[in-house]
């Protein structure tokens, strides 16, 4: 199969599609738009199918919408989406975990700068997001090795590393990078499978070669 996939040049919401072509060293397009190429796509219909917006993902020509969609149909084909069905909606219960903390995230994060702001950053990384993984800690299903699901790395893994560590890398508030470390030391399965995402080689070499993108 020949994959396209057609994003912003930045990291964003297609980050860890990248990121998941790369540990199973899969080729891919990485077509990376600007804002007159954007408006291009939109005006010629290559991007009808996802009513304009980005990430699609072209296999041999037919395109996927929707940047979940492509993360698990990327991650399905790619041999990380379980080793069952069972482990397929464990791992689909895990990414929504981790989307409902990235959008309590991002009631803050879309907040107008200023003090009241500011606090609001605190609060998330002192108060809410402790709190909350907590809980998803104690959901995980028993695991003998470093991953969320399973014996192996899936999506799950990935999604919760790009979200942690990658993410909140301390470009959106200037404390969070250190905030993330303090919660992190206090969840040692969701600790122990972001790092093993860490480590994978292709991973580190991408983390390394990456292009600097608008964002």
């Amino acid at each position: 199969m020949v994959y396209k996939l057609i994003y912003f040049d930045g990291r964003g919401t297609a980050e860890r599609i990248r990121m998941l072509f790369k540990i199973a060293r899969t080729d891919f397009e990485d077509v990376r738009l600007n804002r007159d190429s954007l408006k291009q796509m939109q005006g010629d219909g290559t991007l009808a199918c996802s009513m304009g917006k980005v990430p699609v993902l072209d296999v041999d020509g037919t395109k996927i919408p929707q940047s979940k969609a492509i993360e698990r149909y990327v991650a399905k084909q790619l041999g990380m989406m379980g080793a069952s069905p069972v482990e397929e909606a464990q791992i689909d219960a895990v990414l929504e975990h981790q989307r409902d903390l990235r959008d309590a995230y991002k009631k803050v994060d879309d907040m107008p700068s200023g003090d009241d702001k500011t606090e609001k950053y605190k609060e998330f990384f002192a108060q809410t997001m402790p709190a909350f993984m907590s809980k998803v800690e104690a959901a995980l299903s028993p695991s003998a090795g470093p991953f969320l699901v399973g014996s192996t790395v899936t999506v799950a893994d990935v999604a919760w590393y790009q979200f942690l560590l990658d993410y909140l890398d301390g470009g959106g508030w200037e404390g969070e990078k250190e905030a993330v470390a303090e919660v992190l030391s206090k969840m040692p399965r969701i600790k122990c499978s972001v790092y093993a995402v860490l480590a994978i080689p292709e991973i580190a070499a991408w983390l390394k070669d990456r292009p600097a993108g608008m964002f």
